[in-house]
């Protein structure tokens, strides 16, 4: 930061000074209008301010995307001057200097640069960072010299922050770095202004005036730190500080930061927690160089040459190594053997466990493997990419009895993917981990039609028709799908625990706990959930509830889990109980019926695929279900589906055959 330079008459404004003052015209600068809706606010009440202000503030979301394009390019430039070892320099008076201060110094803990590559020089400085600095601003002698103390050179970019575009300390510091070859950019808040005559590029986001006439540290302060946000945010996920939006330039320079860079790359790699640990101090604690080292499986050595052949970012580095295994040894990644060049694994994925299968082109299972869960919403997509890598390394190393490799498809068929973008990622991430020559990603329900008529088979058939039919899963979740025979896919439920899931294990319990506060109130019968429910968490009393089922509330499993303490309770008579179940039953069944509506069944039976814990495992629902479905004006025939990877693998048969 700047220090402002001795001068003999300091209060003085000198002819040079006013020529930058009268240059412009203050009452003409759009932040110094006066507000058409606020011209009353000395006589608002403060919920009346508020809302007023907040209404306001939305000009400020509008200013900023009308300069995308200026800030894109803006991004570009700092980013290939980093590359050349230049520096990012932010200059400004004011609110406007203390928020150039403000970013640069959350660069270094945010993306791990060190202290000279983005650097803030405010008017007056450090004083002014938390006191005003009187007269300092007028002097643009004063902006020169302390921008000139820094050695700028033609690497550099300084970025001139002014709301008004007119501050004469701003601007003398823009010329001064202009004449040292430097890049220059210059953020204002009006049109027209003095500072744009300067700069090679203008970022003027058009806020307009403020509730408070001139009194720019409000919408125009807003819109400014919004922009020097996404300046240093781009430059440096542009310039490979980040993979995803994960932060994986940190240097682990304490236990917070050694943590967290262990936990990153065990939950990419299939390395564990301590291993993680062991590979960073081997790597003399290069966060990045071990993380591709791990997500990769090479050396230490090949990764750092890896990253610095591509600046340094992540992706590309995994992308060129897999490339050239791939290229350099392609027989011993994809027919390992000779058995695996025409196999397909078929992944299951769900909040409970995941399953994935290995098949040869005659149908046959070679292999099989379980692990945790591994659906995203409820475990997120690290934790939900480590379940599936350990189930396919059971898979190939403990029953396969074979080296894990790369195969011909890969089907995952994943409890919450069910949208494109989620679908997306993980095709991306199972392309990046060469895990299938071709790899498709569909939803849990997907699969479930597709297993429809393989169960009870001893082989799986290569291809089959265009299916059609229904599939309700009910275990920790709850949904019904269907398709017609023309296509058309339908669904209901599966909005999630708080919208939906009715008929789930995490429905029941809610329910159960639902019923035990209820009687606590006198609003319901007796029921001796509360004593088994209690027994079970080792909570002291029924209200003890609330507060774990809060707690518990990021962990569906968790809540499902206790699905069995509520049927001990039906076994042993209890009306509340019971009445849980069949109405879990008939909900279940109410998705159904609306299903089939959807899609027609004028030509014969409908298919219909059931899985799930509760509709396998749970007596209670299963047995009203099926009762309800045989009473059902619709004729549906019925198949449990107890290995739903089944389908996933039919699927990855039938994406080769389709490519």
């Amino acid at each position: 930061m700047g220090s402002q330079q001795e001068n003999n008459n300091p209060g003085r404004v000198s002819e040079q000074e006013s020529s930058f003052i009268r240059e412009d015209n203050l009452s003409t600068l759009e932040t110094e209008l006066l507000h058409p809706f606020s011209q009353k606010i000395d006589q608002f009440s403060a919920r009346e301010i508020v809302e007023l202000m907040n209404q306001v503030d939305a000009d400020v979301i509008r200013a900023v995307g009308d300069q995308v394009d200026e800030i894109a390019a803006a991004i570009e430039v700092i980013k290939d001057r980093f590359h050349q070892g230049g520096r990012l320099i932010y200059v400004g008076a004011g609110t406007s200097g203390r928020l150039g201060v403000l970013d640069a110094a959350e660069c270094p803990p945010t993306f791990s640069t060190a202290p000279e590559m983005v650097r803030a020089v405010i008017a007056g400085g450090s004083q002014a960072l938390v006191q005003a600095v009187e007269g300092v601003e007028d002097r643009p002698e004063q902006g020169a010299f302390d921008l000139g103390q820094l050695a700028i050179s033609q690497t550099d970019v300084v970025v001139g922050i002014a709301s008004s575009g007119r501050t004469p300390y701003c601007i003398g510091a823009i010329k001064k770095a202009r004449d040292c070859g430097a890049y220059t950019i210059g953020l204002v808040c009006n049109r027209s202004t003095l500072l744009e005559r300067h700069v090679d590029c203008l970022i003027a986001p058009i806020t307009g005036p403020e509730v408070i006439a001139g009194s720019t540290r409000l919408k125009a302060g807003t819109a400014t730190k919004m922009v020097l946000n996404m300046l240093t945010t781009g430059a440096m996920v542009r310039s490979g500080k980040t993979y995803g939006n994960l932060m994986v330039d940190l240097k682990p320079t304490n236990s917070k930061l050694w943590t967290r860079a262990c936990r990153m790359i065990a939950s990419l790699s299939p390395l564990s927690f301590q291993q993680s640990a062991e590979l960073i101090t081997r790597s003399n604690g290069e966060v990045k160089t071990a993380l591709v080292s791990g997500m990769a499986s090479v050396s230490l050595e090949e990764a750092r040459i890896s990253l610095q052949s591509v600046q340094g970012h992540v992706h590309e580095a995994l992308s060129n190594l897999h490339s050239k295994r791939a290229s350099d040894n392609k027989e011993a990644i994809f027919c390992p053997e000779g058995a695996l060049s025409d196999c397909v694994l078929g992944v299951d994925g769900g909040a409970t466990s995941t399953v994935a299968l290995l098949v040869n082109p005659q149908g046959e299972v070679m292999g099989r493997g379980e692990s945790g869960p591994s659906n995203p919403s409820a475990v997120g997509f690290s934790n939900a990419q480590n379940g599936m890598l350990a189930a396919i390394e059971q898979c190939f190393q403990l029953t396969a009895k074979r080296p894990q490799a790369g195969v011909a498809g890969l089907c995952i068929g994943m409890a919450g993917a069910g949208r494109q973008e989620e679908q997306r990622r993980l095709h991306d991430w199972a392309v990046e981990r060469g895990l299938a020559r071709w790899i498709n990603v569909v939803s849990d329900v997907a699969i479930l039609l597709a297993a429809y008529p393989s169960q009870n088979n001893p082989t799986i058939p290569l291809y089959r028709e265009s299916r059609w039919g229904m599939a309700v899963v009910a275990g920790t979740g709850s949904i019904v799908v269907g398709k017609s025979r023309l296509g058309e896919e339908v669904r209901a439920g599966g909005w999630g625990p708080v919208l939906g899931d009715e008929g789930s294990g995490y429905w029941i319990v809610v329910e159960a706990v639902r019923a035990v506060l209820e009687h606590q109130d006198g609003h319901r019968r007796p029921t001796i959930l509360s004593k088994i429910l209690c027994r079970k968490l080792d909570l002291r009393k029924p209200e003890d509830l609330i507060r774990w089922v809060s707690s518990s509330a990021g962990n569906r499993h968790e809540i499902a889990a206790l699905v069995p303490e509520v049927q001990m309770a039906a076994d042993q008579g209890d009306t509340v109980a019971t009445a849980i179940f069949r109405n879990a039953a008939k909900l279940l069944y109410g998705q159904v019926e609306c299903v089939a509506h959807r899609i027609g069944s004028s030509e014969g039976p409908i298919p219909l695929a059931v899985s799930g814990g509760i509709l396998q495992h749970c007596q209670s629902v299963r047995t009203r279900f099926l009762e309800q479905l045989a009473e059902s004006e619709f004729d549906f025939q019925v198949r449990m589906v107890s290995d739903p990877a089944i389908g996933a693998v039919q699927l990855a048969f039938e994406h080769l055959l389709n490519h």
